[in-house]
């Protein structure tokens, strides 16, 4: 028998030219097939279609590409990748296949640490604040400013029975020094006296008043008195610049360590001003 090859050599160049072994690479949602490009029949260039399976995804490429990518891949699923030349002449060529996996999806990020609010703003200064020149108990020159201070009670108990108190300047933020001699105490509350001193020692720019509270009330609407002994210096702010910071919890989430995102908060009162909230360096 006997036949007219030139009639007939499209349907023979689509059946020869089909990919006979791919290879294959995945990607993010992807997977490239890939052959060698066969130069049996140059002047027709077919078109390779490339099908995922399961889920039928399909690219289409030429021949001559050597390549096509399939996207729309879900994560953590193993895939057969087949690859046969899409005919016009009725050619059914097999199909070269291989089996790729796609990487399994990344574990869902730990959801960010809730920060809690600082404690809420139960301070204020409650009588006038007094300023005069007067020196320290140990003779150096000062300031003695007297804050009469009422606290009442929060939930959390390192707002109430963890409280640091420090003068600065607003302007700068630089703490001034409580000289030795300053003292803080209870005033009379519900009919009993807590006057006397629960914390008196010199301490460097603050007074820090930590620890279990000896009257057992657990500062629970506390009224305080400070007394502080401001050093004087030729630096020294005008009294409208001095204002009184109350560290109540330290930092903002006292689980993590301070940083920039969970600095030390602190309740101000200046002389004359609201009750505010300060990060404390």
């Amino acid at each position: 028998m006997y036949a007219k090859v030139s009639a007939a050599r499209d349907w023979i160049c689509d059946t020869v030219t089909s990919p006979t072994a791919i290879s294959a690479a995945v990607g993010a949602g992807t997977a490239t097939a890939r052959w060698s490009p066969d130069p049996t029949c140059p002047w027709q260039d077919a078109t390779v279609q490339v099908t995922a399976s399961p889920g039928g995804a399909t690219a289409t490429a030429p021949v001559s590409a050597g390549a096509a990518t399939v996207g729309g891949l879900a994560a953590g699923t193993t895939y057969t990748l087949s690859a046969r030349v899409v005919s016009a002449t009725g050619a059914a060529p097999p199909a070269a296949t291989a089996v790729v996996s796609t990487p399994a999806a990344p574990p869902a990020p730990a959801p960010a640490p809730v920060v809690p609010a600082p404690c809420s703003k139960t301070f204020y200064q409650q009588d006038k604040r007094t300023w005069r020149t007067q020196a320290a108990p140990n003779g150096t020159r000062a300031v003695r400013v007297v804050s009469r201070i009422r606290v009442y009670e929060d939930a959390p108990a390192e707002c109430r029975t963890s409280l640091t108190f420090i003068f600065r300047d607003k302007r700068t933020g630089a703490r001034l020094t409580q000289l030795p001699g300053s003292t803080l105490g209870y005033r009379t509350l519900s009919g009993k006296d807590f006057s006397a001193p629960v914390i008196s020692w010199p301490t460097d720019r603050e007074f820090k008043f930590v620890g279990a509270d000896p009257t057992g009330l657990n500062r629970d609407d506390a009224r305080l008195v400070l007394v502080s002994y401001l050093k004087r210096t030729s630096s020294m702010p005008a009294q409208s610049n001095v204002e009184l910071l109350v560290v109540r919890r330290i930092p903002g989430d006292p689980t993590q360590p301070e940083s920039g995102v969970n600095p030390e908060y602190a309740q101000k009162n200046a002389f004359g001003i609201d009750v505010g909230w300060a990060v404390v360096s």
